[in-house]
């Protein structure tokens, strides 16, 4: 699993590869955009794969998109500020979008995610993926040694503004008008086995991350 997310000035964080999202993909989409995907390493794979057809990219740091540009796959890539969701560009429909590790550096991620849900064609689907603050790797020192302390990596990444429990993600993604059809909680193999150990009561005290698949909900 790659780590939440690192220094946003590391370039080791836009090329990261999240392979940890394949299991919630159900087919191949035609048109994909990839919301905060860096140099588009993700994507990149997913056209390598066939998962995906073409793809936009959309981020904030003109370098890494850029770097996006240079590669070629995308049919469009482009600087956005998702902060301002009103300025976001008339670009269509898409039948897959990906918002992996975005919303929690958002200062108004329930509008961005509202907003970003007309961008999703009839069928289509957005793959959303969060960090889990009611992981163990968080609780324990606060409940040990009452200390909530920030690193340049993980849940407490320096840079995450929001923090979200599954309940408080399944919450947003409702109000945002997508129905959740797959949810896939994301940890290694010894935080796996423990759960199964336990029967699957510790999911939430073991999972740093959950990925969900969701589609366009029936009052949206």
């Amino acid at each position: 699993m790659q780590e939440t997310r690192i220094k946003q000035s590391d370039g080791a964080y836009y090329q990261n590869v999240r392979s940890e999202i394949l299991p919630a993909l159900s087919r191949r989409y035609q048109r994909a955009l990839d919301v905060g995907g860096g140099e588009g390493r993700t994507s990149q794979m997913l056209v390598t794969c066939g998962h995906i057809e073409t793809a936009d990219l959309w981020d904030y740091e003109s370098k890494v998109v850029e770097a996006a540009r240079l590669t070629g796959l995308f049919r469009d890539a482009r600087v956005v500020d998702l902060e301002a969701p009103e300025t976001l560009p008339e670009v269509g429909q898409f039948d897959l979008i990906m918002l992996l590790d975005v919303l929690e550096h958002l200062r108004n991620p329930w509008v961005v995610l509202r907003h970003l849900r007309h961008y999703l064609a009839p069928g289509g689907h957005m793959i959303v993926s969060l960090p889990n603050v009611r992981d163990l790797s968080v609780l324990l020192p606060l409940i040990v040694r009452g200390d909530w302390e920030y690193a340049e990596n993980g849940v407490l990444d320096a840079t995450h503004l929001r923090f979200f429990t599954r309940k408080s993600m399944r919450r947003m993604i409702r109000e945002a008008g997508l129905m959740i059809e797959c949810e896939i909680p994301v940890r290694s193999g010894p935080r796996a086995k423990l759960d199964r150990m336990s029967g699957r009561l510790m999911t939430d005290l073991l999972s740093k991350q959950y990925v969900f698949r969701c589609a366009p909900g029936p009052s949206a």
